[in-house]
């Protein structure tokens, strides 16, 4: 009995600690802070190892850190414009597939379909729409 009560306390203690923690500012996952930081710890241990192993002098650090920071940056706007277009054909195969689809299927089994597309899988357990929308008897 005793020990149940303190795993409630010990629960109820971090829920409230996760409840009273600031939300993330909008437009930002909560995690940028923390990713960036740990980029930055792992460049300057990236320079820490050249440093030694190559015996660079503080002016070849400053050179070599420019030149590798550049083309971090240079491969980060081309991944990013690689994302933007995959997304795009993602969204334009996704488009073509539902009209396909919405002549094939009545409206109602639409709905039924689109809370059932590989995106909302997360909700088609107990209590999601999809669970609604096919009653208490969906697989």
């Amino acid at each position: 009995m005793m020990r149940r009560s303190l795993v409630l306390l010990v629960m109820l203690g971090m829920t409230s600690a996760a409840l009273a923690s600031p939300p993330p500012a909008p437009g930002r996952p909560a995690c940028a802070g923390h990713f960036r930081m740990m980029m930055h710890r792992v460049e300057q241990r990236r320079m820490k190892r050249l440093t030694v192993l190559l015996g660079l002098t503080p002016a070849e650090q400053g050179k070599v850190k420019a030149i590798l920071s550049e083309e971090h940056a240079k491969i980060r706007r081309s991944m990013w414009k690689i994302m933007e277009q995959a997304r795009a054909t993602h969204r334009a195969a996704r488009r073509e597939t539902l009209e396909k689809l919405s002549a094939v299927l009545s409206p109602e089994q639409m709905r039924k379909f689109k809370l059932l597309m590989p995106g909302r899988m997360m909700i088609r357990l107990h209590g999601g729409p999809a669970a609604r929308a096919f009653g208490p008897g969906m697989p």
